[in-house]
Parts: structure tokens; C-alpha cells; sequence
């Protein structure tokens, strides 16, 4: 489990392969009350080490009220 603003998660990271090449996918999942999120980010894994940082800022900037 990974704190995702503030809240415990899980994050996965998943390669695929397609037809058209491979994908690498970076999946969060958390829980706020009796709700499920999810943040997926699927990118051609080429592109991935290049956008994980925006990513990264994203996950880090979900806060949640009391």
C-alpha cells in the first residue's frame, strides 16, 4: 500500500502487449468513504519514463477534506 493524499492505496503497474506495440499502465486505486477511485495512466512504454513525473505530481497533489 502507497499514501495517495494523505489516504492508503494501492498502485499497480501493468505492461501490455499490442498489435501495435507495447503499453506500460501505472494504476492507483483508493477509497474515500464508501467510494472507489481510480487513476490509470496507459502510454506507449517508449513514452512512459518520459511522463511518469507528471503523473507522479498529479498523485501527489490529491488531497481530501476531513
Amino acid at each position: 500500500a502507497t499514501l495517495i493524499g494523505g489516504k492508503p492505496g494501492v498502485e499497480l503497474l501493468v505492461d501490455r502487449e499490442y498489435a501495435s506495440g507495447p503499453y506500460r499502465s501505472r494504476i492507483f486505486c483508493f477509497q474515500e468513504g464508501p467510494n472507489v477511485f481510480i487513476v490509470d495512466h496507459t502510454v506507449p512504454a517508449a513514452r512512459y519514463d518520459r511522463e511518469k513525473v507528471v503523473l507522479d505530481t498529479l498523485v501527489e497533489s490529491l488531497l481530501f477534506g476531513p
